[in-house]
């Protein structure tokens, strides 16, 4: 006879409150075992609604076929034949930093900078580590007519592009889902009994402050996938006016290529800010988002 059963006739207890007691422990026990799994559960389908925000067309043959045939004619100095052949593989559904990347090179070669820029910035948000990319978008911006001097960023605003450099916002999520789940052993399987294991306290108050940092950073790294602020110039030449309408004031000459941040925008005038801290507004024709 178990210990158990022994207590409860000890006692002169039910055998139904003996049951119930049992159960009650059982039920105890598993407890932190379901309160984790479904964390996991709702973490796992953010993880999936984060991995697919920039998803991508599926690629089919006659998309890849068009791109094989843009890369032919590139290599045989056909540009134009090779932007055509790109932009019918753009049609098709192929999308990806290397599109872009080559479809930049075609308009280089054609002498066409600020499309070339576009495209080349384009890349270089999909795959910021990519010294190739890098390479060409310096070398297009010896061409350029002018040189706006660029303010320097924030000292966060630098860390923030060094991060995202490096990781990307699906690999900021799973890091700090780790952190998350982490976090959640400690506390649901009941580690906070005594003071003497008060470091788990704080180590899992750690792991889970530093998960909500990771969570917040995917999600504004998916915002900016999604919703670039950047634009290019691609006319070229415009002028940049203290105020919407082509009555208002000039402030500046701008030429095709510069890359600039877009602050706000209506129907045919968009307000922008150039590398130098710069402001005004420029017809929303003249330039192209990034």
């Amino acid at each position: 006879m178990r210990v158990s059963d022994l207590r409860c006739q000890a006692h002169n207890l039910r055998q139904s409150d003996c049951f119930r007691n049992k159960t009650d422990k059982s039920t105890a026990r598993s407890r932190p075992v379901a309160f984790f799994y479904r964390h996991f559960f709702w973490l796992s389908l953010l993880a999936a609604v984060l991995s697919a925000a920039p998803a991508s067309a599926q690629i089919n043959e006659a998309a890849l076929r068009a791109f094989e045939q843009g890369n032919d004619h590139y290599r045989s100095e056909r540009y134009g034949d090779a932007l055509t052949a790109y932009r019918k593989a753009d049609s098709a559904g192929l999308t990806g930093a290397a599109l872009h990347f080559n479809r930049g090179n075609a308009l280089y070669r054609m002498d066409r900078i600020g499309p070339a820029r576009l495209a080349y910035e384009r890349a270089a948000r999909l795959r910021p580590d990519d010294p190739r990319i890098r390479h060409n978008i310096e070398q297009l911006r010896q061409r350029l007519a002018e040189t706006i001097p660029e303010r320097p960023d924030p000292f966060w605003t630098r860390w923030w592009q060094l991060a995202r450099s490096q990781w990307s916002a699906l690999q900021f999520f799973l890091v700090g889902a780790a952190l998350y789940l982490g976090g959640l052993g400690l506390f649901g399987f009941g580690l906070f009994e005594s003071q003497r294991r008060r470091w788990r306290r704080l180590l899992a108050i750690a792991l889970t402050g530093g998960a909500i940092l990771l969570f917040g950073a995917a999600f504004l790294a998916s915002w900016q996938t999604t919703h670039p602020r950047q634009a290019v110039v691609v006319a070229q030449e415009t002028s940049l006016r203290a105020r919407p309408g082509s009555s208002s004031e000039r402030t500046r000459k701008l030429h095709e290529g510069v890359l600039l941040r877009v602050a706000n925008h209506d129907s045919t005038w968009t307000r922008v800010r150039l590398p130098n801290g710069e402001t005004g507004w420029l017809p929303s024709s003249a330039l192209e988002r990034v």
